[in-house]
């Protein structure tokens, strides 16, 4: 289970704070919440301190954020692994 957390920063920068695990149909689910955000021109920074799970699916997903120019705060060890490394 996944619970992101939407702050906003301000018209055009938004903050999601995500919390649990990052697999099954919550990658889909961050997947389309920050095609929004990126559509309306906001930068969009993930805040990943808790963080506790990514599958391969959900690290695919944070590469790509990143190759968007997405930034990604407080990634724990276990998820800087599976993103960097492509487990």
């Amino acid at each position: 289970m996944l619970k992101i957390s939407e702050i906003r920063q301000n018209e055009s920068q938004v903050e999601y704070r995500l919390d649990g695990s990052l697999s099954g149909p919550w990658v889909e689910e961050l997947r389309r919440l920050c095609a929004l955000a990126l559509a309306q021109n906001c930068t969009l920074v993930l805040n990943l301190r808790n963080l506790r799970f990514v599958d391969k699916d959900g690290a695919a997903l944070l590469r790509e954020l990143a190759a968007q120019h997405v930034s990604q705060l407080n990634s724990s060890a276990f998820v800087r692994a599976h993103v960097q490394g492509g487990m």
